[in-house]
């Protein structure tokens, strides 16, 4: 039987299916702006994958905004506010303010969905443990043992290890799958860490905002090299798939693209487009543009033992093309139908799409 978490994930995996099974579609870039920081204007944009034809996304129930996250099989938008300790609720085709997702948080930053299906919230103050909600909103519990003061930047490395970067005290710290600290990974060498990401190659990328600078590091917290200099004020990260990041650079109001051996391509959003003023977040979102049948259909695609997942023989001849989404609906994988794959963990949930030569969808949650 399905666990309490697993029942929730498998019911949010079946909406996902509808809106990622064969959709064609279209980025659009948003950026949260923090304005003056504890004063307003404070503002939502959003652009085309180019940067152009922006619009104020939403300006409603904004209190320093300081990070925004899609929850599509709801169509909402999620908005952690910094000033007013919550977590606003909008509805993410308008902006229009739906509701409270989350209060009394202390000082709430980034936020992200780990392979569990919940939420991950970064605190700035209170008790400075990283907060798990789940997708209604409902708390769950403070996931790390220990506090991180000033959190405000998140990511998880493949074998499942929680990082998390603290602002004032300068260090990225490490803790593992049950939220029990393994030390700092980082501990010296950074001016005032925000965003952290880990690259395809499993290096961390770190922003230094203080220092302006984009900071590399191996798996074993060691320095590689400085990526890029002269972003003040940094904050706000985005790694494409073809290697490229996107970067919000405060001291020029502008978000700004650079390669993987973090040379300048283009500012992706012009200085001040918008009036934008201080960038503090950047998300890339896939929107469908076609209205997707809801019908579902397990086919069995694939068959799992621990970490591995081989295809089944009867159907790939009819397959043309797999893809592998995780459990946010983010595609993470594309195979060919007779090619297997390795899961991060047993316990990863994953959807698999497979499109045969009639077009016809076939796609399967693998639990």
């Amino acid at each position: 039987m399905l666990s309490k978490i697993n029942k929730r994930v498998f019911t949010v995996l079946l909406h996902l299916l509808i809106l990622i099974t064969g959709v064609a579609q279209k980025n659009y870039i948003y950026v949260s702006d923090a304005g003056n920081f504890q004063s307003p204007p404070w503002q939502i944009l959003r652009f085309d994958e180019n940067g152009q034809n922006g619009i104020v996304f939403t300006k409603e129930q904004l209190n320093w905004p300081q990070d925004i996250l899609f929850l599509e099989h709801k169509n909402e938008a999620l908005i952690s506010n910094f000033q007013s300790l919550s977590i606003s609720r909008h509805d993410a085709s308008t902006g229009n303010f739906l509701n409270v997702f989350a209060y009394n948080i202390g000082g709430p930053t980034r936020m992200k969905i780990g392979k569990d299906g919940l939420l991950y919230v970064l605190q700035w103050s209170g008790n400075g443990k990283v907060k798990r909600y789940d997708l209604e909103g409902n708390w769950i519990d403070d996931f790390t043992k220990t506090a991180v003061p000033t959190s405000i930047g998140i990511d998880w490395d493949s074998s499942g290890n929680l990082y998390v970067s603290s602002y004032s005290s300068k260090y990225v710290e490490k803790f593992n799958a049950d939220g029990e600290s393994l030390g700092k990974f980082i501990a010296s060498g950074l001016s005032g860490p925000t965003n952290i990401e880990f690259d395809e190659d499993g290096n961390l990328l770190v922003l230094d905002y203080d220092a302006g600078v984009v900071r590399k590091f191996d798996k074993n917290g060691n320095k590689i090299n400085d990526l890029t200099t002269g972003v003040g004020q940094c904050e706000g990260l985005h790694l494409m798939q073809n290697g490229n990041f996107l970067v919000g650079v405060g001291s020029k109001s502008s978000i700004k693209e650079y390669n993987k051996n973090g040379q300048f391509i283009k500012d992706v959003v012009l200085q001040g487009n918008l009036g934008l003023k201080t960038p503090n977040a950047v998300v890339v979102r896939p929107v469908s543009t076609k209205t997707i049948n809801p019908k579902y259909s397990n086919a069995w695609l694939y068959s799992c033992s621990g970490n591995e997942c081989t295809p089944n023989k009867e159907l790939i001849q009819s397959i043309e093309s797999v893809e592998i989404y995780n459990s946010t609906g983010q595609l993470v994988q594309k195979l060919k139908p007779d090619q297997s794959f390795s899961k991060d963990s047993p316990e990863q949930i994953l959807i698999a799409v497979g499109i045969n030569g009639d077009g016809k969808i076939l796609h399967q949650i693998i639990l």
